[in-house]
């Protein structure tokens, strides 16, 4: 098998070589030569097991692809990694966000969704996206305090819709991009798990039709808090509150199955398991920051002669500095060498930003703001 790693690697992921090599040594356990074979990449089973585990588009090859993507959105970095999610099988097989890192598939292969096959790019795209918010949104803990497993289901459910909301009301083109992806038909009614779905779809896409009472209760409850989550992004209360009364209702209104945490679960692929919200400790400075979160912004201050002398901690701080002091007047050496430090160690104050005109596709116009004197 080391003899082929290259060519393993070049098809499989760590979970996918993980599954390929565990089915051939418990398939070949007494038979040394067909351990050989299959391992050797000879064998029928080994090609047709390669082929089932075949990767399908890399979380590597698109990660700076998305990095990007998430900066262009929201201005500042995130930081992503690759998880195998369950090696013996690809269920289970979510993103998630923990410490602030958002962990993603190390590889997706293309889903279907409402209008046609959604490719893998598309796919990793929505759930970055989508955890992107999470983060953002999302800066204290939801409490779980005597909440059954069905409440929290439609807590989580509801956080997803708060977090989504808030993105598109700056970014509105996300909507398409997420709706896509989730399946769910008004005449699903089997299980809990349809009803949840159901839910999912009609809190994101305003084009979706069900007119079920519990459906538009979901949604008029929603739209009711809309502006006071625009007075607060920052509030998850409101999941708590939406997703409780959703909860008591359900019953009385559907007259549908019983909940099954094992099985009714969120279907939309790039939803991530909502573990960020439930186990979120508080937030702590020092871990945004290392996960890239943006630090305080740089304080200038001016300051007197003496105040410049004997206070001063730091005489070479970087551009880096959480406070730069700003002495008004030049200052020169003890010894007179009629060069002040200004000429010796000085640099150029940074010159105000000019903002140039943006053109506007959808109205064929210049759209221009007037931010700083001179600029345009």
């Amino acid at each position: 098998m080391l003899g082929q790693l290259d060519a393993l690697f070049g098809q499989l992921t760590l979970g996918g070589l993980r599954r390929w090599a565990t089915w051939g040594a418990q398939a070949h356990r007494t038979h040394y030569e067909e351990q050989i074979a299959y391992f050797g990449l000879q064998s029928k089973e080994s090609l047709a097991m390669l082929q089932k585990e075949r990767k399908g588009t890399l979380l590597v090859d698109v990660q700076r692809r998305l990095n990007l993507y998430l900066r262009a959105l929201w201005g500042r970095d995130f930081f992503m990694r690759p998880t195998a999610g369950d090696f013996e099988s690809r269920e289970g097989y979510r993103p998630f966000i923990e410490d602030y890192f958002i962990h993603l598939p190390d590889a997706y292969d293309a889903v279907e969704g409402n209008i046609g096959t959604v490719d893998a790019t598309e796919l990793y795209r929505a759930a970055a996206a989508h955890a992107a918010a999470h983060v953002v949104f999302t800066r204290q803990p939801i409490s779980a305090e005597s909440l059954s497993p069905w409440r929290m289901a439609l807590i989580g459910l509801v956080e997803d819709a708060r977090v989504e909301a808030l993105t598109l009301a700056r970014f509105p083109g996300l909507r398409p991009l997420w709706a896509q992806l989730h399946t769910a038909q008004a005449t699903q009614q089997a299980t809990a798990g349809d009803w949840l779905n159901r839910l999912a779809r009609a809190l994101l896409d305003p084009a979706y039709d069900d007119t079920h009472p519990w459906i538009a209760q979901g949604r008029a409850l929603l739209a009711e808090a809309l502006p006071r989550l625009q007075a607060d992004p920052h509030d998850n209360s409101v999941s708590w509150e939406v997703g409780v009364q959703l909860a008591h209702s359900y019953r009385e209104l559907t007259q549908g199955p019983a909940f099954q945490p094992r099985t009714d679960l969120q279907k939309a692929a790039y939803r991530d398991d909502n573990r960020y919200f439930w186990a979120f400790d508080g937030f702590d400075f020092e871990r945004s920051i290392a996960a890239g979160y943006e630090p305080p912004q740089q304080v200038r201050k001016q300051v007197n002669l003496m105040a410049f002398v004997n206070e001063l901690e730091v005489e070479g701080a970087g551009d880096d500095a959480q406070e730069i002091w700003v002495l008004g007047t030049e200052l020169f050496p003890y010894e007179d060498l009629g060069v002040s430090f200004n000429e010796s160690e000085g640099r150029e104050p940074v010159l105000p930003p000019v903002h140039y005109g943006e053109w506007d596709h959808m109205i064929s116009i210049f759209q221009f703001r007037y931010e700083s004197e001179g600029g345009g």
